[in-house]
């Protein structure tokens, strides 16, 4: 496995928050790029990162070598929010409360003394009302969006190093990881020779953008062994329609994958599963997104139901289907045919997408020379 990285990613061009370097790895066949090696770009659903062994060790080497493909995954835009990889911050009056409820002697302690007190006193968990700030500026969830054009640098940047063939082309996957494939596809429409996707949100969940001021709270184990509850910083709001923060109509837009007037017509084919039992993405949403890009693109949708559960690929019919990762990429390309009909890309076509929402167009720009520029514009009478 090589790690590789973008030192000018692509800007944030909704909020403007300054970038950090894009760290991604590849992993060639064990022999070696050859003559029909293509690209497959993973997909990291929430949770998962390059540095899991899963990742490098056993994901990467198998889609590598099992589809004679340089594979890659990257640690796009956010990911770490759910990874709990930020430092731990108060709130405003956090201290004041949490003195009143357990003593106060708690008010004049360093931040990482007070655990060690809490303990002492013989607590082990915070109850939810006292949550903590979890930091990870510069980033934040975006919510798919900022993860796909990472991604889509990603796959320039490796096509640049790589002599690969560029009608060989994938993306796999799966739930948050899904989600941003299918957002890729309407910023990349002829570029993927085939794309798997399995569970993918539909849309945006704005509760899940605008954290700081919602109710997703995330336990995990902190400090001292206490059970801590905490909340993930983000500039979003969904209170106040003055702030240039605000989750807007055009930002939801942007992040809504059944208006099919956001896709084009696609070379591409899309392999997508949805458990029936999905509660967090009830399977009639992924039937909406199916009905709005069925007509653009050589569609195989599968719904997965009680009989289908086998507990190899598919291990439950809960979000996500505790599907194995290898074989849903296995089974997502299996019958299709090796290669696209032509090896030409959005880089190649020069192309310019123009995705319009509420006030403003979002605009992906490709050149022949494998580079890409994203641009957000307003649209006349609007600012």
């Amino acid at each position: 496995m090589i790690s590789h990285q973008i030192v000018s990613p692509p800007p944030d061009i909704e909020l403007g928050f300054p970038r950090q370097p894009l760290k991604y790895v590849t992993v060639a066949p064990a022999a070696g790029i050859g003559p029909d090696t293509g690209v497959m770009l993973f997909l990291c659903p929430w949770g998962l990162a390059i540095e899991d062994p899963y990742v490098g060790e056993k994901l990467l080497p198998h889609l590598a070598n099992t589809h004679d493909c340089v594979a890659v995954a990257a640690n796009y835009f956010g990911i770490g929010v759910k990874r709990r990889s930020g430092k731990l911050a108060e709130f405003d009056g956090w201290r004041p409360e949490l003195a009143r409820r357990f003593g106060a002697q708690l008010l004049g302690l360093p931040f990482e003394a007070v655990f060690a007190e809490l303990v002492r006193l013989g607590v082990s968990e915070l109850p939810p009302d006292l949550p903590l700030l979890l930091l990870n500026f510069p980033e934040y969830p975006s919510f798919g969006l900022q993860p796909a054009l990472d991604n889509i640098a990603v796959l320039a940047d490796v096509l640049r190093q790589h002599t690969v063939r560029h009608d060989r082309i994938y993306a796999v996957g799966s739930s948050y990881g899904g989600y941003i494939a299918c957002l890729m596809l309407k910023l990349m429409p002829n570029t993927f020779h085939a794309v798997v996707e399995n569970s993918g949100f539909t849309h945006a969940l704005p509760e899940e953008m605008a954290t700081t001021e919602g109710s997703g709270r995330h336990w995990f184990e902190g400090k001292g062994g206490i059970r801590l509850c905490c909340m993930p910083a983000s500039p979003w709001t969904t209170r106040d329609p003055r702030s240039k923060y605000f989750v807007s109509p055009s930002v939801l837009a942007i992040r809504d994958c059944v208006d099919a007037s956001q896709y084009t017509a696609s070379k591409t084919y899309l392999a997508s599963y949805h458990a029936e039992k999905d509660d967090l993405i009830p399977l009639e949403a992924k039937r909406r997104f199916w009905a709005a890009i069925g007509s653009k693109l050589k569609l195989r949708s599968v719904p997965v139901d009680d009989t289908m559960i086998d507990g190899r690929l598919f291990k439950s019919n809960a979000h996500g289907m505790d599907a194995s990762l290898q074989l849903l990429s296995d089974d997502g390309l299996r019958g299709l045919p090796p290669c696209s009909a032509d090896a030409e890309t959005d880089f190649s076509r020069n192309t310019r997408v123009d995705v319009a929402v509420p006030g403003c167009v979002y605009r992906a720009s490709y050149r022949p020379d494998l580079s890409v520029a994203f641009s957000l514009h307003a649209t006349v009478g609007h600012h």
